[in-house]
Formats: structure tokens, C-alpha cells, sequence
């Protein structure tokens, strides 16, 4: 077995591992400069390295701890390259022959001939010989040496279609006789599937993943992995854990939330155990588990879909559906020709396909596993939250009402962002009133928050978040993360609130996080208990907003597509987009004197 270990900083940067074992063919798959090439030469001896080991059975080529470097030349590798590098002046037999050790009969040279189908080519020169011809030879060359270890340099790149897969079929000969590790280095994603036993995906310099390519495609380890494999379709979502429910084959479920709040769908999956609840993800489906069908099914995960586009490729074709979602959603899908066909698709018709659970792979948005397990102990950390909730404007742009006391579904605003901060904080929210506050008290008498009023709320927002700041800090100057939210926010949720707060435990930087969805600040903001000490500190006059924009060091803006958070009802336009997005009528309070 073949075992790599390398690190190093020149004159190339590798951090990467595999294995590959004897009798299977690995294929090093990534974009230029992902360090395939590199990684070869460092297996023949050809590029030093900084750090590493490098194993063959119960040999060490490199062991750099143990100071213990074999040089190429006694290292027993045979390479072929793309260019195939055969000696111009010799011919095909002599080429072969060239690479045969002392203890093999000039028998083994005419075996090699045979099973690569060279032996009426034998007497001819390079020149004289094809692209494909010249690549046999250069392949039973290295198997001549009856090396520890082949190395395949992107082999196959240079000759046509038709004799490529002629060269699949010698390699698979010779692979069947001799049992050695294989290291192959491609950029076609079909010839790495087709050859390979395993797969290790590269990417600038590091291994990010190794498994079979089924493994692979179907589960990539990360978004980074499933770009590099040709998956274009990589959605978002947000995991949530299910107690005690279990799918028909007896595995734990859980549901995907396939979009944010009520622009999404609820899709149900496998749960694995690996994930915390309210985790945002990407995830992916390979087409296998995608059913096609011209009648609509009673399964899960089914929906209703039109032909946007069709690509016919030979014996495969290119699907392009649009999803009939809550939300704007294209899927791309590779299937026969045949079914398209068999279905009678056609660009415009209206298909229905299911999404098989155990199909459906989700991964967390860190890639790392360090990172993964730092962020673990950060998100499991005991933390102390506030919040101030902002109930104080006049509402002016919708006739002078208090917005937070608009009703959807029965439930007014303000009832609904205390439920759900109420999820999350360790102590009483503070709810800052201004205009209306005999309106707002009477609605929050049976509510357990703590209110204060700010006598002066036609000042500007600014006066009533620093009243609301300096309740919560005189209340428990001992808070980590302290949530300012807005009143009027119609579509905010638990999961978006919770998407935050992750997002601020697990920073690496700064004292403010903020999301930005299109170029747009939102809301909520969330600050720490430092940042908030700070701004209490410097003075009655000092502002939050003030004190973010003299210390942009510290604010973070956390890129995020989900419009929840920049989303606000400050006029009567406002209340109209809602109802006509959602289908749900927003009842108005009546207009206060």
C-alpha cells in the first residue's frame, strides 16, 4: 500500500494525505494548480518537501522527522507522462526494453508487446507511430520496470475518444496482472469515475476529500468538493432535528428547510447524528435519487416542476427544470435519452419529480474539521443573551399607528418577536416604547418582558436603543451577546435568529455582527458585552451607531441571502408586497390620536 503525507511552503504549497492500496488506481482530481502534478513528483523524488512521509508496503521513501529521504533514483516508480517522453532514436521494443531490469528475460518485453497490441509495431519509431500508439508504448514501458508504484501524469489527455478508451482497456489488463498501487492525475471527472477505485479532490494545494467516487458525488465532504465534481446544483437550508421519528428503513429523520420563513419548503432527510439542531447547511442530491415522473406521486419530498430547457448530448441529455416553489428555483439534471423520450419532454411541459431522502446530502457551511471542532466547543458554550426590542416610532408613513401591533394571523408583531426572543435569552427582553405607549403597556402587561419609555421619541431611534442599552446593562452588566431587533420586522423567525447568533458565537473577530443581504444592512444587530461596557462608559451621548462607524475594525457584515433580515413594513406598499408574496392579509391597528 501507498501512504502520502506532505507539507511544504516551496517552492509549492502542499497539505495533503491519501493512500491508495495495492491492485487500486487513485485518481488525484482537481483545477490547474491544485498541486496534482506535484504531488507526483513528490511520490518519484523529484520535488523536495518540507515536511512528509511517503510509505510503499513496508518501505519508507520519505520520513522527514526521521531525516530519511530515498533518492529517484532508488525509488521504483514507473511513470508515464502526457507528452509520453520515449527516446526518439530507439523503437517501440527498445523503448520497453530500456526500462526492463536485469532479473527479467527479454520474454516479458514480448508479453508487454502482446497485451498492449504493439507486436507488429514493435521495429517502428516514435515518429512513425500515433498519438495512441506512442502512449501504449510509453505504458508498457513503465510496467516494464515491474515498478512498486505507477504514476499516470493526465496519461490519456492528448489522444482521441476511440483510443482513449482502448488505453482504459490495456491499463485495465495490465492492472489485473501486476498489483501495484496506481496514482493517476486528471481533469476528466468522467475518466476519474470510470477507472478509479477511489478519489482524492485537490484543491489549491490540500486534500479535501477521499472516498469512491460514488461516495463522492453522492456525499461530497463540503460546498468546495461538490463544486469541484461538476455539481451545479448546491442548494441552501437549515437542519432541524426530529424526536423520534424514523424513516420506513428504520433511520432517524429530520427536516430540511428548503428557502428562509414562509418563502421555503420543508423537505425530510436521514439524520445522521452529526449535527446540531438549527445548523445552516448546503446541501446536494445526486440525479439517481431524483424520480421523474408524468403523474403526480403521494411521496415525500414531490413537487411540480416545468421543462425550462433541454440539451441534447448523444446518449444523455441536459435537464433544465424550474421548480414550482415558493421561491424562484432552477434544477439541472443529467438522464437518458431514451426518457426523455420515453416522458415526451418537451421545453415547457409540466413534470413531477420526488427527491429521495436518503438521497438528499446535507453539509454544514465549515469544511475544516479543526474548524468544525472549534466551532463545536464555541456554539456548545454556555452564553448569557439579552435583548432590546424597539417598539418606539410613530408609524407616520402608514397614517400614526404602532406597527409592532400590526396582526398576522391573529398574532400582532410585537406578541411574535417576544415568543422567539424569548428562545433564546436568559433574562427578560427590554421593550422601549415612545409613541403609543398606553397602546403597547395594555399588550404587554401578561408579557414577561421589562418596558421602558422614552419620553423623547421624535429624537430618533438612536435615544431609544441607548435607553433600552443602558436598562439591559444596569440589569446584567454580565452579558455576552446582547440582540438589538426592530418591531416591524414581519418575516423574521427563530431559525433566522438563530442563524445569527451561531454565526456570532463562532466569530474569530470583532465586537458587532450585522447581515448583509444584497448590498443592504439588516437587522437584528448583535453586539457583545465588551462593546456594549464600552459605549455605556464613553458617555450619555455616545450612540451605537456612532460608535460602530469610529470602530469599523470591529463590525462584522455576515453576507447572508435571506431578505428576512432587510424586510420591513413602513408603508402601506410595504403591507401590499407581504399579502401579495405571501397570500396572508396583515390586519393595521386603528390610527392613534
Amino acid at each position: 500500500m501507498l501512504q502520502v503525507q506532505l507539507q511544504s511552503q516551496n517552492p509549492v504549497y502542499l497539505d495533503m494525505a491519501f493512500e491508495c492500496q495495492n491492485g487500486q488506481l487513485l485518481a488525484l482530481v482537481g483545477p490547474s494548480g491544485s498541486g496534482k502534478t506535484s504531488a507526483l513528483r513528490a511520490i518519484a523524488g523529484l520535488l523536495p518537501v518540507a515536511s512528509g512521509q511517503i510509505f510503499i508496503g513496508d518501505r519508507t521513501w520519505l520520513d522527514t522527522e526521521k531525516n530519511i529521504f530515498v533518492p529517484s533514483t532508488q525509488r521504483s516508480v514507473g511513470m508515464v507522462f502526457q507528452n509520453y517522453a520515449l527516446f526518439p532514436h530507439l523503437t517501440a521494443y527498445q523503448n520497453i526494453q530500456l526500462a526492463l531490469p536485469s532479473h527479467l528475460s527479454q520474454e516479458y518485453v514480448e508479453s508487454l508487446l502482446r497485451d498492449m497490441g504493439l507486436m507488429d509495431l514493435h521495429k517502428r519509431y516514435p515518429h512513425e507511430l500515433s498519438g495512441g500508439q506512442r502512449q501504449r508504448v510509453a505504458l508498457a514501458r513503465a510496467f516494464a520496470r515491474q515498478p512498486q508504484v505507477l504514476l499516470l501524469d493526465e496519461a490519456f489527455s492528448a489522444v482521441d475518444h476511440p483510443t482513449r478508451k482502448i488505453l482504459y482497456e490495456e491499463l485495465i489488463k495490465l492492472r489485473q496482472r501486476i498489483e501495484i498501487p496506481i496514482v493517476m492525475v486528471t481533469h476528466d471527472l468522467r475518466e476519474a469515475r470510470l477507472l478509479s477505485d477511489n478519489m482524492c479532490i485537490l484543491d489549491q494545494g490540500k486534500s479535501l476529500q477521499q472516498a469512491t467516487p460514488a461516495h463522492i458525488f453522492s456525499s461530497p465532504r463540503n460546498e468546495r468538493v461538490a463544486q469541484l465534481v461538476g455539481l451545479s446544483d448546491i442548494f441552501s437550508g437549515t437542519f432541524f432535528k426530529k424526536d423520534h421519528l424514523k424513516s420506513p428503513q428504520g433511520l432517524q429523520t429530520a427536516h430540511l428547510q428548503w428557502g428562509q420563513g414562509i418563502h421555503s419548503v420543508v423537505l425530510e432527510i436521514n439524520d445522521k447524528g452529526r449535527l446540531p439542531n438549527h445548523t445552516e447547511v448546503k446541501w446536494v442530491i445526486s440525479g439517481e435519487f431524483v424520480d421523474l415522473s408524468l403523474t403526480k406521486k403521494l411521496e415525500v419530498n414531490s413537487f411540480t416542476a416545468s421543462v425550462s430547457k433541454i440539451l441534447q448530448l448523444g446518449d444523455v441529455s441536459s435537464l433544465t427544470l424550474s421548480l414550482d416553489l415558493p421561491f424562484s428555483q432552477m434544477m439541472h439534471l443529467e438522464i437518458s435519452t431514451w426518457m426523455v423520450r420515453d416522458l415526451a419532454l418537451v421545453e415547457g411541459k409540466t413534470i413531477h419529480l420526488s427527491l429521495d431522502p436518503v438521497g438528499i446530502h446535507i453539509m454544514p457551511v465549515y469544511s475544516d474539521p479543526s474548524v468544525k471542532i472549534a466551532q463545536k466547543k464555541l456554539r456548545e458554550k454556555p452564553i448569557q443573551i439579552g435583548a432590546v426590542l424597539l417598539v418606539a416610532g410613530q408609524g407616520s408613513r402608514l397614517g400614526g399607528i404602532p406597527k409592532s401591533l400590526m396582526k398576522i394571523d391573529g398574532v400582532t408583531l410585537l406578541e411574535r418577536h417576544i415568543q422567539t426572543l424569548r428562545a433564546f435569552v436568559t433574562q427578560a427582553p427590554i421593550v422601549v416604547t415612545g409613541f403609543y405607549a398606553d397602546s403597547l403597556q395594555e399588550h404587554l402587561k401578561h408579557q414577561q418582558v421589562q418596558m421602558v419609555h422614552n419620553q423623547a421619541p421624535e429624537t430618533g431611534q438612536s435615544s431609544s436603543v441607548r435607553l433600552g442599552l443602558e436598562t439591559l446593562y444596569h440589569t446584567n452588566p454580565n452579558l455576552d451577546v446582547i440582540l438589538m431587533m426592530l418591531g416591524d420586522q414581519p418575516y423574521l423567525n427563530e431559525a433566522d435568529i438563530r442563524q445569527l447568533i451561531e454565526n456570532f458565537k463562532v466569530r474569530q473577530s470583532g465586537q458587532f455582527l450585522l447581515p448583509m443581504v444584497t448590498g443592504k444592512r439588516g437587522n437584528p444587530v448583535l453586539l457583545s458585552g465588551m462593546a456594549l461596557k464600552k459605549i455605556i462608559e464613553n458617555g450619555p451621548e455616545r450612540t451605537v451607531r456612532q460608535y460602530m462607524d469610529q470602530h469599523p475594525e470591529e463590525v462584522i457584515h455576515w453576507e447572508s441571502a435571506n431578505h428576512h433580515y432587510i424586510f420591513d413594513i413602513d408603508s402601506f406598499d410595504d403591507v401590499i408586497d407581504f399579502e401579495n408574496k405571501t397570500g396572508i392579509k396583515i390586519d393595521l391597528p386603528t390610527k392613534q390620536e
